[in-house]
């Protein structure tokens, strides 16, 4: 049954159903194998106390019957999203090669367990196909990443959805520019809303970024002085004498490669530091402004004092 996509599906949707439609039934399933007209034929369970069928690569004529005697019922819990998944690679303008979802899966999902107005979470929302999908079915949502994807981020698909209003001869019209693909035609989409989006305020963060970018062991030499003085540092790092230290980890940069290097610097960051706690909001090390201090206040209520 896991040897093969037919025997997969016929475990996944035809397995069991001789309770309901009997025994000896054939089906046509659409959308299987590429021979004759894109479909297979199976059949389910021949006699009783069986619980596997078969399947034809061409069609088995000698167990279809005419047109005019054929029973035909729906499987009514079978999704297609072949088409769906194998075209959504630039929907809503972004693009994220192997890992993008359609937005017609997450219509789906969410037409099941949410109705309007509804709050919908996504801890991993990568290029926003939740939050878009969410937003043009009038629910609200909040989504949370740590990669930055560029031009490809979740924030430019959601200002895609959003749109722009048109200009024209130096003058912004009522009109919107806005996501036409994705789900916009069922759902009636035609533009509009808003969403609020703020970024963590990095601590280790900035060094992981700096060890990613430095070209050259002597770069990293640099990083990793300021990180001895300004940053957290695992608990198990054996904090030597800062002289001693740096000639151990000069020695190691003549001793390994670069890409061996950074990972050692990455090793010693503590990586529940990578961000400011909101609970040290007001400890001057971490030079908070005001106006981020007014921002979470704004956003948090009174917890942003606790």
């Amino acid at each position: 049954m896991d040897g093969n996509s037919s025997g997969r599906f016929f475990r996944d949707y035809l397995s069991g159903r001789y309770t309901e439609d009997g025994l000896g039934v054939v089906y046509k399933v659409y959308g299987v194998g590429e021979e004759t007209d894109g479909y297979r034929y199976f059949t389910g369970p021949q006699k009783q106390g069986a619980t596997k069928g078969k399947y034809f690569q061409g069609i088995p004529s000698s167990q279809t019957q005419s047109e005019s005697n054929v029973k035909t019922v729906p499987i009514n819990n079978f999704y297609d999203l072949a088409g769906s998944f194998g075209n959504c690679r630039t929907e809503g303008g972004v693009e994220l090669r192997s890992g993008k979802k359609p937005e017609e899966l997450l219509k789906i999902i969410l037409s099941h367990f949410s109705e309007k107005n509804d709050i919908v979470l996504d801890f991993h929302l990568g290029s926003g196909t939740t939050a878009a999908a969410a937003h043009k079915m009038g629910r609200q949502f909040i989504g949370i990443e740590q990669l930055d994807y560029g031009d490809n981020d979740s924030v430019i698909r959601l200002q895609n959805v959003v749109g722009r209003h048109i200009k024209k001869s130096g003058k912004l019209l009522d009109d919107l520019e806005y996501d036409t693909g994705g789900i916009s035609k069922s759902v009636n989409w035609h533009g509009g809303g808003d969403f609020v989006y703020g970024e963590l305020t990095p601590y280790n963060e900035k060094f992981m970024a700096q060890i990613q970018a430095a070209k050259s062991s002597a770069e990293l030499l640099k990083v990793y002085r300021t990180i001895a003085k300004d940053s957290f540092l695992n608990w198990y790092v054996n904090k030597k004498e800062p002289e001693n230290a740096e000639a151990d980890f000069a020695k190691l940069i003549k001793e390994n490669g670069l890409e061996a290097q950074k990972k050692l610097l990455c090793e010693l960051l503590d990586k529940n530091q990578l961000y400011v706690n909101l609970s040290e909001i007001d400890d001057t090390q971490f030079k908070v402004s005001k106006a981020d201090k007014d921002l979470n206040a704004a956003f948090y209520g009174d917890s942003a004092d606790a």
